[in-house]
């Protein structure tokens, strides 16, 4: 019933064209059912609000945002609303876009990946903290909140703070978190002041960084480890940059090339003969077109200007995104290697010129060899002749010596029967005549019986050198300690004589006669032969190869002379007269028959006045004969 100008002006219409209208129809669809209600409660005086603000059209359709301020009173007699309405549609649109801005900040503060905590700059106190921040700390925002700084960010920094307390306007730092738990977690923290509501505030983002220290720990063992490997690697080691220069060499750089890193490092290194920029070239070429690794050999200046030859290997290392950044050259001196190669090929070469002669040689030895083994041919039937011949003769010798044995045999025992005659003829006289006979004839007689005394000494060692070996007596394996120690218990010996025998003998397969007359011989022999007061025999033995033994008598006797060490093996050799020793000569030649027949041999190692030691070699098994 009723609009002043100004009202007309928010809803764009003349003042006449609002007289009459439904008031409804300048409010907006959506907030119809909520004017009606307030008008209708304001008209039956029911209390309803005296201030709203609702939405309404304006005649082109457009939405306004109007705050109403209605009052009830009496027109023209009957109940009536007077409003009051205000455009606050522009302080809507601020409102509405200030809470778009609060709901984006809100949004991006609860997902931001750091920890957040908005903290008051005069209290200290925690007055938000985002969900990244409440989760690191182990405990909700709602615990968080209110509490004093301290008692999570910087512990150990009370009064210490370097935006309120030092004045910084930013700091970055590397501290603790202190979680609910009390446990103290690394982290990267950027504090900055800022101004909210009207009152400065400090806004602290952190991140976790325990995995990047022991990325960063793990990273720096990694290098120490590699730092010590190329420090200690015997080749010489340089790595460059993409653009040539010197990034480190190690101490056998040094040591090879002489240049220090402070000679080096930052600069190119100028040391490449003319003549090998070639493979240099091509090797560059590729640390620029980033393949990966390679070898070359090549030649390189020293800093003294010697020239050597080295064995280069290359690999290109890369940054975090693959891309090549510099080389790393493990150079070695091959010097030496080159050398041996250039004399392993002039050997070589001469080794080539000298087989081509000797092959030459060869050809002519092998015509000659030809010629040689047809004449050796021709000799070896000769000597086939010859070994036929041989064995012939052999037998026809056995055959004799078997005669001669025979004979020697005949003798000695037809011989016995005269001696003894003789010697009973000789015993008559004496007992018939030994009252009379004047001293010669004594003298005569006594020499007849020593004479027909050393005959009948002779016949029988004749005798016994015959029997040697004469009989066959079958083998037997006999222990070689106890067949010894029966034959020395056997033995009369004198009280001035020690026999001596070692432990462990060996078993041996012999005849134990012929055994028994070859060492009774040389242990009699040991104690005849010996001046000294105490007179001392040894017998033991020695292995002497894999088929025999050697057995042996040692004493400490007169000793032989070594010219006659052959000699004294002959029968009726004797290196002395019978007044200086008894014997026929006959003893060491029955020694070396018998040890002949037992498949073995028998020799001596002796000194003048240094004793002497028989050996005698028997096989371990006796052959067949």
């Amino acid at each position: 019933v009723f609009a002043n100008e100004r009202f007309a002006t928010i809803y764009k219409y003349e003042r006449d064209e609002l007289i009459g209208m439904d008031p409804r129809q300048l409010v907006h669809p959506e907030d119809r059912a909520l004017t009606n209600h307030i008008r209708e409660k304001r008209l039956r005086g029911n209390g309803a609000p005296s201030e709203y603000e609702a939405r309404g059209l304006t005649k082109d359709g457009k939405t306004r945002w109007i705050a109403r301020r209605n009052t009830r009173i009496e027109y023209k007699g009957r109940p009536a609303i007077l409003g009051n309405i205000v455009d606050i549609t522009e302080r809507r649109q601020v409102e509405e876009e200030l809470r778009e801005s609060e709901e984006r900040s809100r949004t991006i503060f609860n997902s931001m990946q750091a920890g957040i905590l908005i903290i008051d700059e005069d209290a200290r106190v925690i007055v938000d903290a985002n969900p990244v921040a409440a989760r690191m700390i182990g405990t909700s925002r709602e615990e968080i909140v209110g509490k004093v700084c301290h008692k999570f960010v910087c512990p150990d920094k009370v009064g210490q703070c370097p935006i309120s307390d030092l004045g910084q306007q930013v700091h970055n730092c590397e501290c603790l978190l202190l979680t609910a738990s009390g446990e103290g977690v690394p982290i990267l923290k950027t504090v900055v002041s800022v101004s909210l509501n009207g009152r400065n505030h400090l806004l602290e983002s952190f991140l976790d960084i325990t995995e990047l220290k022991r990325v960063e720990e793990q990273l720096r063992d990694s290098q120490e480890r590699y730092y010590t490997v190329l420090e200690a690697c015997p080749d010489p080691v340089v790595v460059y940059d993409m653009k040539g220069r010197g990034l480190y060499i190690n101490p056998a750089f040094t040591r090879v090339f002489g240049w220090t890193p402070g000679e080096v490092l930052g600069m190119k290194l100028y040391y490449i003969p003319e003549e090998n920029w070639p493979e240099t070239k091509v090797m560059i070429d590729k640390v620029l077109a980033g393949e990966r690794s390679f070898d070359v050999e090549s030649r390189r200046y020293t800093k003294n200007g010697k020239i050597i030859d080295v064995s280069i290997s290359a690999a290109v290392y890369v940054d975090a995104e693959g891309v090549p950044v510099g080389s790393v050259h493990i150079v070695r001196d091959i010097t030496q290697r080159r050398r041996a190669e250039e004399a392993l090929q002039k050997a070589h070469d001469r080794l080539e010129h000298r087989v081509e002669e000797r092959t030459a040689e060869l050809a002519k030895i092998t015509e000659q060899l030809k010629l040689e083994l047809t004449e050796r041919k021709r000799a070896e039937e000769a000597l086939r002749q010859a070994h036929k011949d041989l064995a012939i003769e052999a037998n026809e010798l056995q055959a004799a010596n078997e005669e001669l044995s025979q004979y020697a045999f005949i003798v000695s025992h037809d011989l016995k029967a005269p001696l003894r005659a003789v010697q009973n003829y000789a015993d008559f006289l004496h007992e018939d005549l030994k009252a009379t006979l004047d001293g010669d004839q004594k003298t005569y007689l006594d020499g007849l019986k020593r004479a027909v005394r050393q005959g009948t000494e002779l016949v029988e060692d004749l005798l016994e050198f015959s029997r040697v070996g004469r009989l066959g007596v079958p083998t037997q394996t006999v222990d070689a300690g106890v067949f010894l120690q029966e034959l020395i218990a056997s033995l009369t010996l004198s009280p001035d004589v020690e026999v001596v025998m070692g432990n462990d003998w060996p078993t041996i397969d012999t005849e134990p006669t012929l055994l028994r007359e070859v060492f009774e011989d040389l242990i009699r022999n040991a104690m005849k032969f010996n001046h000294a007061s105490h007179k001392r025999v040894e017998i033991g033995w020695l292995p002497a190869g894999e088929e025999r033994y050697e057995l042996f008598v040692r004493d400490n006797g007169i000793g032989i002379d070594p010219r006659y060490h052959e000699q004294i093996f002959g029968v009726f050799q004797r290196l002395h007269t019978r007044e200086e020793y008894e014997g026929t000569g006959v003893g060491l030649a029955i020694v070396k028959k018998a040890a002949n027949k037992l498949q073995g041999s028998v020799r001596v190692e002796s000194k003048i006045g240094e004793g002497s030691t028989f050996f005698v070699a028997l096989p371990k098994t006796q052959r067949e004969r």
